[in-house]
């Protein structure tokens, strides 16, 4: 019987067979990935294993190849399909800009209009079918690392948000930066452009209502950067750093304390468009910062800085705003920004 053979990188290190065939035949039932394995269908160093044996770095796990569909594209896709990979990465080099990428993480300057997760393009009526973040990564990088680690986005940016989305490249990037969300060690910075005139620094503090769950108290400083008219409202760039990390915070809380975005009807904002453009122009919400420890394990800089998109820069200089912000490097968990 012919097999095809699978070799274990540092990210699948110490995970189960079961899990690893998972991904490996992902269209197949795990009762019949079971079977595949009892049967030695699936075995690991020429060997009959368990579904649940753990597989270490450099261990050969060999399939039946009449279990793909296609043995002669089985191989090509699981060798990694480099420069089909390269040619892909090349092609979207544009539409997601890369700010910076190691072995653990890629962070990227997610343009407006695209989902993150394939599920809300899918959910997404208005979508165009461009692949999500997520699909991208899938195919760009997947296999480049491991046979049963994906690369995924590791936190959430709504469709029409822009700026910086952090993706894992292998599992210790994605291990440290979770556990540093949940620790609060990160700490992102937004720019947005609000109606209204903030007229000072604060933080807003609110309890934010959730659908059949209890609210959740959301936390944000806020200082404004600039003031002005567009289209004869009145409107703040606003900064905003989060403490907490809400569904929608930044556009709940700001429509609660009465400075919608401009534009984001859902949350109370009006209609705007850009130089009379159709159809209406949605929110101006940018990711525009984010900052880590020093000595952190995935060895990111201290501070990454996505450019803002060239239609809300624009509107941010007709505010006076330059984009030359001075903050202090003293710590990256200055307070004082």
């Amino acid at each position: 019987m012919e097999f095809i053979e699978l070799a274990a990188q540092e990210n699948d290190n110490r995970r189960r067979l079961d899990r690893i065939a998972r991904r490996v035949f992902v269209s197949l039932p795990l009762s019949t990935i079971y079977a595949y394995i009892r049967k030695g269908l699936i075995r690991v160093n020429r060997a009959r294993a368990e579904p649940h044996t753990l597989v270490c770095e450099g261990d050969i796990i060999e399939c039946a190849a009449f279990l793909f569909e296609n043995p002669q594209d089985a191989r090509a896709r699981l060798a990694g399909e480099t420069r089909l990979r390269a040619a892909a990465h090349a092609a979207d080099a544009n539409a997601f800009p890369v700010l910076f990428k190691n072995e653990c993480v890629l962070v990227i300057n997610k343009p407006r209009g695209t989902a993150v997760h394939a599920r809300a393009a899918a959910a997404d009526c208005s979508h165009n079918g461009a692949p999500s973040v997520s699909e991208w990564l899938k195919e760009t990088y997947a296999g480049e690392q491991s046979l049963s680690f994906v690369p995924a986005p590791l936190h959430r940016l709504d469709k029409d948000t822009t700026g910086i989305l952090v993706c894992s490249q292998n599992l210790v990037g994605a291990r440290w930066f979770s556990g540093a969300l949940k620790n609060r060690l990160v700490e992102k910075t937004y720019l947005a452009l609000v109606e209204g005139c903030v007229s000072g620094a604060g933080t807003w503090q609110d309890a934010l209502s959730r659908e059949n769950a209890p609210p959740q108290t959301a936390v944000t400083r806020v200082k404004p950067l600039a003031w002005g008219t567009l289209g004869k409202k009145n409107v703040t760039l606003l900064e905003l750093i989060l403490e907490t990390g809400r569904k929608h915070q930044i556009r709940k809380q700001s429509a609660l304390h009465g400075f919608p975005l401009l534009g984001d009807t859902r949350y109370g904002g009006a209609i705007f468009e850009a130089d009379g453009a159709r159809p209406p122009h949605t929110y101006f919400l940018h990711a525009h910062r984010i900052r880590f420890a020093h000595d952190n394990p995935a060895r990111l800089p201290p501070l990454i800085t996505a450019p803002l998109p060239k239609d809300f820069s624009r509107l941010a200089a007709l505010l006076g705003y330059g984009g030359v912000h001075t903050i202090s490097m003293a710590s990256p968990y200055e307070k004082n920004l």
